[in-house]
């Protein structure tokens, strides 16, 4: 049933074997690379591709940090049109 495939994604998020991504569209992802990345997002038909990058210049405000506020992970996600979705114009 649906309700065991989301049971088993769900448990293997919890186990680390997955990652949730959850893009603002109000549904959850499921993503299988946990290695730390950015995502180029479509907002035409909704594909999602992996960005391996580096942005070393992307840090949380000094006023933040000593606030007492922790970084655990940073995720910048890309919005636009996907070449199919551009092309198809």
């Amino acid at each position: 049933s649906l309700r065991t495939v989301y049971q088993t994604l769900n448990d293997l998020a919890a186990m680390g074997e997955l990652s949730t991504l959850d893009i603002g569209t109000g549904s959850t992802r499921f993503d299988p690379n946990t290695e730390p990345h950015h995502h180029l997002v479509c907002e035409e038909c909704g594909r999602i591709d992996d960005l391996n990058a580096a942005f070393p210049g992307v840090s949380v405000p000094a006023t933040h940090e000593a606030a007492g506020f922790e970084v655990v992970t940073t995720e910048i996600v890309f919005r636009g049109r996907c070449a199919d979705c551009a092309s198809a114009t």
